[in-house]
Parts: C-alpha cells; sequence; structure tokens
C-alpha cells in the first residue's frame, strides 16, 4: 500500500527515565511472564475496564522495557477517544497519528515516531479526537496496519479504550494475540473487572 513506508524523521523524548523501582520491577515481571507464556504473542492489546485505571502507563512502561531488550517495539496509542500520552509527557508539538492514518489523511511515514531516548522503541500516537472510532477501528486499513508492522517489528503494544465505557477496545483486541487487563487495586470493583474479562472472552 502506497501509505506504507518506512523513512520517518519524526523524533520524540519520552519522560520515562524517573520510573519508581517497584514500577519497574512489576512491569519486567509482567514482561517475563508474558515471554513465558508459551504462545506466540507479538501484538498485545492493553486493556482497562473503565478509565484511569492506569493501562497507558503500563502499556508504555511494557514497550519501553522490551525496548530495553533491544527488541525493535512499537507502541500504538488506539485510545483516540481520550488520549492521555501527550498530555502525560508533556509534549507540545503538533503530531499526527492513529486517527489521521485511519481516516486516510496521512501516511505511515506521518504518522510513526522515533524515541530519542529509547533507539529500539518506536510510538504512533492517538492523533486527534475522532467522531467515529468505532467505525475506523472497524475499516480493513486498521488490520492492514497491523499486518505490515507485524512484518516490521519484534514486539507491538496497543494501548485501547476502557472496554466496559466503549467498544473500540473489543475491535482492537479480536486482532491482537493476547490481552492483558489491567486493574487498579483498591479501586476497580470485582463486578467491572468481570464484566470487561467476560466481553474479552466472548470477543
Amino acid at each position: 500500500m502506497s501509505e506504507f513506508t518506512t523513512t520517518t524523521k519524526n523524533v520524540i523524548r519520552l519522560n520515562t527515565q524517573n520510573t519508581p523501582y517497584y514500577l519497574a520491577e512489576a512491569i519486567n515481571t509482567l514482561r517475563g511472564n508474558i515471554q513465558l507464556s508459551g504462545f506466540k504473542l507479538k501484538v498485545i492489546a492493553v486493556v482497562s475496564s473503565n478509565p484511569s485505571e492506569g493501562k497507558s502507563t503500563v502499556s508504555l512502561q511494557l514497550a519501553n522495557s522490551i525496548a530495553s531488550l533491544k527488541k525493535k517495539t512499537l507502541y500504538i496509542d488506539c485510545d483516540i477517544r481520550n488520549s492521555k500520552i501527550k498530555t502525560t509527557h508533556k509534549i507540545r508539538r503538533k503530531t499526527l497519528g492513529l486517527s489521521e492514518f485511519l481516516s486516510v489523511n496521512a501516511t505511515f511515514d506521518n504518522i510513526l515516531y522515533k524515541v530519542e531516548n529509547e533507539p529500539y522503541l518506536d510510538i504512533i500516537f492517538a492523533g486527534a479526537v475522532s467522531p467515529n472510532p468505532s467505525e475506523l477501528f472497524s475499516n480493513d486499513v486498521f488490520s492492514k496496519l497491523l499486518d505490515y508492522v507485524r512484518d516490521k517489528y519484534d514486539q507491538i503494544i496497543l494501548d485501547t479504550a476502557p472496554i466496559n465505557s466503549v467498544i473500540d477496545g473489543i475491535l482492537v483486541t479480536k486482532l491482537c494475540d493476547g490481552t492483558v487487563l489491567v486493574v487498579e487495586s483498591g479501586k476497580t470493583e470485582r463486578s467491572d473487572a468481570l464484566r470487561a474479562k467476560n466481553k474479552l472472552q466472548y470477543a
């Protein structure tokens, strides 16, 4: 497809240097569990049942942890309704992202960013807020994008929208090899976590 190229000159810097020790160890344990699962989990979705449970932190830290092993890793922010990554990392420059690509308003080269402080990590931001994310994830452009990056990267991590709130996350996870469900200790209701788990199993 003409929209796929790999000559990006976009460079971004992420604030991943001050990760608390306990969080880094937990993420490394998660990485190890994925590697030892016995399944070929190349494309992994990270989901939560509700907003603000930490899925974006977990997904980006997981991608960074995998990249630290010198594995070519791609992080894709699929939460195009309410992405927090740019705000969290204080990225004020204008960026194109997934929503522009899926609506055919940008090429792959336009949306791919190299991470300056982690040479094995690339990132695709969510892009502009879209009024119809579920339609964008349902079209064949998204599935073709995943097919393309499967051949280019050792690992792809997808940060999705909360699956109890909207259908976007379910549409994304159906195209992945595995899913990590993030729950926040002391906050996530058991019923919400079970509802999310059942949705994933049904999908």
